[in-house]
């Protein structure tokens, strides 16, 4: 796979993982509604959870897409 089509992959998913993020911060009630169980009985322990990961998988998709990035120009100015 090429740096920019790793670029690619890794932005992408940063995205959605800060769209997911964002959307669960905005309705948390979706998970309950979609799964039809409440795994902490209204307290909101788990959705606060999910937000953090959803969070941190986020900025750590985004850090490792530009590590690419950079790659990509160190590799432009290179050539």
């Amino acid at each position: 796979m090429s740096a920019r089509a790793t670029f690619v992959a890794k932005l992408g998913s940063s995205t959605a993982f800060a769209l997911a993020t964002v959307a669960t911060a905005l309705a948390p009630s979706w998970i309950e509604l979609s799964l039809g169980i409440d795994l902490d009985h209204g307290d909101g322990e788990v959705e606060w959870g999910i937000i953090v990961v959803l969070g941190l998988m986020a900025v750590g998709f985004s850090i490792l897409a530009r590590f690419d990035w950079r790659r990509i120009g160190n590799e432009a100015t290179n050539v």
